[in-house]
């Protein structure tokens, strides 16, 4: 006995179509989930990466605004014709030229002439004047002669001066987003304003101090350059806070209306406390979104405030879903081609199955002539090819041996006509021997008597 054969007692092409489905499906679905892990993965580093480098980009172009607010004020301040108004305290040509210079630039809000004691000479904004500027920084700049672009808190007590529009305009009443997360302030109401400030000294030709200008763009409630910065990352949202309040954005809020006014979560203002930037996911105004801060801080490097950049998770998983959409087809697609390979391969293996059977049965009824054809031009490395050889060599050898065995019946069948024969022969002999025996025994007697 040579082995017992065992066996699924299902049809060869079902077990092999499994096998292959097997082999195939599993390690491709497997091969899918990890790619598409891996994949989301690079593609969330690199989304993150490439938003952290625009953030820095957005942070130079905020800088870059308050030296454009700058420039025309340096300028001015070289002028012989605003030195002389300065010097000779002319409020109208000053308010004349703030006027004309708002029409330029309409985003400043506050414009302030002084003297070089710091005593206000004009202002854009109404007719006060004579009180004392009281703001270090442009102290500072009336000392050193240098001027200095800086963001800045603008104090309540201030704005109060530039009118009600102003006013009105930078209050912010806080609103709870988190309850029990929020950062907490003394009070929920906003009166200061984050503002970016430039000062500029006005120094006559004889090198003497006449004086200085102020700017100021109040980013409370403002949405210029958050909308400027949302045209360099679209569906971006860019909102300014002061304190752990937000005082400017373009987001919305779960109410659908301006998250203006929202409160940072404590956690968040304690990194930013530290002047440190960071990003991380986060669900702020109602939704997970990928969120980028960054601390503003005064010129006495004391942080102040926030930049912060929102990018909604809808779109990193926009870019996923198109990497899973492209990753699954292509396993599909390999899928499809190795189960056709496999139904193919299973179809061609139980085709000649099916011939090795059909040749076992002509054979097992007698057809010792039976033969499988083999189409093959170099030695044969297929199993299936080498058993229908084999099959061949043994239905060969079977006729064979059944031609030498009919012969050797035929041999057998002449030998025993042939002792037949002699057989007959013999027996006929024995008779005459029989006969003559008797004759012989007969002229026996007859002499025996005869002799007596």
């Amino acid at each position: 006995m040579s082995g017992t054969l065992r066996s699924w007692n299902v049809p060869q092409r079902v077990k092999l179509l499994l096998a292959f489905s097997t082999v195939i499906i599993v390690p491709s679905l497997l091969l899918f989930v990890l790619s598409t892990l891996t994949v989301n993965r690079k593609i969330e580093d690199q989304v993150v990466e490439g938003i952290r480098n625009e953030f820095d980009v957005l942070w130079q172009e905020y800088l870059e605004t308050g030296r454009e607010m700058q420039i025309p004020m340096l300028i001015q301040a070289q002028r012989a014709s605003f030195q002389a108004a300065l010097a000779d305290r002319d409020k109208g040509f000053i308010k004349d030229y703030f006027r004309r210079w708002n029409h330029v630039q309409p985003y400043i809000d506050v414009m302030i002439a002084v003297d070089p004691s710091g005593t206000v000479i004009a202002r854009l904004n109404g007719d006060l004047s004579g009180d004392i500027l009281p703001l270090k920084l442009m102290s500072d700049v009336l000392a050193t002669r240098n001027p200095v672009v800086s963001t800045e808190i603008f104090p309540a007590e201030l704005i109060q001066k530039e009118g009600s529009e102003t006013e009105n305009r930078s209050m912010v009443e806080g609103t709870s987003l988190q309850p029990g997360r929020d950062y907490p302030r003394r009070s929920l109401q906003e009166r200061n304003a984050l503002a970016q400030l430039a000062a500029v000294p006005v120094v006559g030709e004889d090198g003497r101090l006449l004086g200085g200008i102020l700017a100021v763009e109040i980013l409370n409630r403002e949405d210029y350059l958050p909308n400027l910065f949302r045209e360099r990352i679209p569906s971006s949202s860019v909102s300014f806070a002061l304190d752990g309040i937000v005082v400017a954005t373009n987001a919305t809020g779960p109410n659908g209306r301006s998250a203006i006014g929202a409160l940072l979560p404590a956690k968040v203002m304690e990194v930013l406390e530290r002047g440190e930037s960071f990003g991380r996911w986060e669900n702020f105004f109602g939704e997970n979104e990928l969120t980028f801060y960054h601390p503003i801080s005064d010129s006495a490097d004391k942080v102040i405030g926030a930049l912060i950049l929102q990018l909604p998770q809808n779109n990193l998983l926009a870019v996923e879903s198109e990497n899973r959409r492209n990753i699954a087809f292509i396993t599909l697609l390999g899928m499809v081609l190795a189960l056709a390979i496999a139904f193919l391969h299973s179809r061609q293996l139980t085709g000649n199955l099916k011939i090795l059977t059909r040749g076992a049965l002509s054979l097992m009824e007698g057809n010792l002539d039976t033969r499988i054809l083999i189409e093959t031009k170099t030695p044969p490395r297929d199993e299936l090819i080498l058993m229908g050889k084999t099959f061949n060599q043994m239905a060969g050898a079977i006729k064979r041996h059944m031609e030498e065995r009919e012969q050797h019946g035929q041999t057998m069948e002449e030998n025993n006509r042939t002792l037949r024969q002699l057989n007959e022969e013999l027996q006929a002999s024995k008779e005459e021997l029989e006969i003559a025996y008797e004759e012989a025994q007969t002229q026996r007697e007859e002499l025996q008597s005869a002799n007596e």
